[in-house]
C-alpha cells in the first residue's frame, strides 16, 4: 500500500467486483491466510500468487516464515489485475506496485517464492464475519511475522537519495556489528557516507533532509492502523520503492539529518521494532499509557476512513484488551452499528 492518498482500513466502503479467490475460513479456529508470491513471469511480467490457509496454535500446522506488509491503501479503484490461484484478482495501483517490488527475482520456482501477509488479499473484504475474525488476530499476525515491511510509497529523487544514504549506513553498521557501534563510531561512519555521496551528487545534505521530510509526510504515517502494525512487529524494515533500510537505522535519520519530526511522528518512530521501543510509550514500565482512553487521546489526529477503526486499530495495543490479555473485553465486530460501538467503547473506558 504505497501512495499519499486516503487512509486504509480493513473494511472497504467501495470495492470492485468480488474475486473468486477466497475459500471459506474456519472462523471457530485461529485461521488466517498467507500469500505465496511467485517470481514475475516473462515476458508479460504477470504477478502470480496463491493463498494458503494456516492455523495459529495448531501443532500439526507448520506455519512457514512470512513477512507482513504495512502500507497505505490509497485509492479504492482496482485498476490492475493479478493472478491468485489461477484466477483474476483486481487490485489497486498502490498494491500492484508493491507486489512488483516484492516479487522474487528469478531462480527456481520452488525456491524463489516469497511468503507474505497482505490484508487486501489475505482477508475477504466482502465478508464482515471474516473481517472481524481476522482483525481480532492482527496482533498475532504481525507479531508472528519474521519481519514487517513498512512500505512508505513511491520514490522520488530525494527519497531515493536519503534511502541510499541510510542503506549505506545500515550495511556498514552491520559489518561492524550493530552492538559495537556507539555514537562516536556512528558519526564517523555517517561522515564517510556523506563524503562519498558528495562526490556523486550536489546539495546532498539539503536533498537528504527534503527526502526525509517527504517520507515523514507520506500517508502511511497518518493512518491509525499503522500504529497497531508498528507496535506489534518484532522485526521490521522500512521500504520506499525498491530501497529498504532496517528500522534500527531508519529511526536514527532525524538526528543524523537534524530534522524535527514532531511529537506524532516521534511516537511512531519510537514504537518501531528497535531497542528504543523498550523506553517508549510501549514500555512495560508505562502500561498506564496504554489504556484505550489514553491511546485515543495520544493518536486522536490519526486518520481512518471508518470512525470505528480509530478504536479497533488501537484496541489490540491496550493492556486490558482481549488481544493482549486473552480475557473478555471489547471485541472487534464489524457487523455492529456505530452507536453500538460507541456504547461498547464507553463501557470499556
Amino acid at each position: 500500500m504505497a501512495g499519499q492518498d486516503d487512509a486504509k482500513e480493513p473494511v472497504r466502503q467501495s470495492l470492485p467486483l468480488r474475486p473468486a479467490a477466497h475459500a471459506t475460513l474456519d472462523l471457530d479456529r485461529r485461521c488466517f491466510r498467507l500469500l505465496k508470491l511467485h517470481p514475475l513471469s516473462f515476458p508479460e511480467r504477470q504477478i502470480q500468487c496463491c493463498l494458503e490457509d494456516h492455523i495459529f496454535g495448531d501443532e500439526s500446522d507448520t506455519i512457514p516464515p512470512y513477512e507482513a506488509v504495512s502500507y497505505a491503501w490509497g485509492s479504492d479503484a482496482a485498476t490492475h489485475t493479478i493472478q491468485v490461484d489461477g484466477a483474476d484478482f483486481p487490485v489497486t495501483r498502490n498494491l500492484y506496485t508493491i507486489l512488483q517490488h516484492l516479487s522474487p527475482q528469478g531462480g527456481a520456482a520452488d525456491t524463489a517464492t516469497r511468503m507474505l501477509w497482505i490484508d487486501a488479499i489475505c482477508i475477504d473484504q466482502y465478508n464482515p464475519h471474516e473481517q472481524s475474525h481476522q482483525v481480532r488476530q492482527m496482533r498475532d499476525i504481525y507479531a508472528s511475522a519474521s519481519s514487517v515491511i513498512f512500505y512508505l510509497g513511491d520514490p522520488t529523487a530525494d527519497t531515493n537519495l536519503v534511502m541510499t544514504a541510510l542503506g549505506m549506513l545500515d550495511s556498514r553498521i552491520t559489518d561492524f556489528g550493530r552492538q559495537h557501534v556507539d555514537e562516536l563510531l556512528l558519526d564517523i561512519i555517517w561522515d564517510e557516507v556523506q563524503t562519498e555521496l558528495r562526490e556523486k551528487f550536489s546539495a546532498v545534505a539539503e536533498r537528504q533532509r527534503n527526502g526525509l521530510h517527504e517520507l515523514l509526510q507520506r500517508s502511511w504515517f497518518k493512518r491509525v492502523w499503522i500504529i497497531h502494525e508498528v507496535g506489534t512487529a518484532k522485526q521490521g524494515v522500512v521500504q520506499c520503492g525498491a530501497r529498504t533500510v532496517s528500522c534500527e537505522t531508519f529511526v536514527l535519520s532525524p538526528a543524523l539529518l537534524h530534522v524535527d519530526v514532531g511529537a506524532e511522528r516521534r511516537d511512531i518512530l519510537d514504537a518501531m521494532p528497535t531497542p528504543k521501543r523498550a523506553s517508549s510509550w510501549l514500555s512495560q514500565d508505562r502500561k498506564n499509557e496504554r489504556s484505550l482512553y489514553r491511546l485515543l487521546q495520544k493518536f486522536r489526529k490519526a486518520e481512518a476512513t471508518l470512525d470505528r477503526d480509530r478504536i479497533y486499530a488501537l484496541l489490540g495495543l491496550c493492556e486490558n484488551s482481549p488481544a493482549s490479555s486473552r480475557q473478555p473485553g471489547m471485541v472487534v465486530d464489524y457487523k455492529k452499528t456505530d452507536d453500538d460501538i460507541i456504547r461498547d467503547t464507553i463501557a470499556h473506558i
